[in-house]
């Protein structure tokens, strides 16, 4: 994995454990200073290594999920 596709990655795990949902590409792409097409691909990049799951379209911006990670609301 790429660092910065690691630094994007390890952004999201946080968010969520936070928020209890994925951040929309802006959002990381504001907190990290990149674009949000760099975002885009790198989301794409993810899913594709299996780091990211999803069951929606490519255009949906928090449709997707940490593999394996369990969200537990209280």
């Amino acid at each position: 994995m790429s660092r910065k596709n690691e630094f994007i990655y390890d952004y999201i795990k946080e968010y969520v454990k936070n928020h209890g949902y994925a951040p929309s590409y802006r959002e990381i792409a504001q907190a990290i200073n990149i674009s949000v097409s760099v975002v885009h691909t790198s989301i794409y990049t993810l899913i594709q290594q299996g780091k990211l799951e999803t069951d929606a379209p490519k255009s949906s911006p928090r449709a997707y999920r940490i593999k394996g990670m369990k969200v537990i609301f209280k």
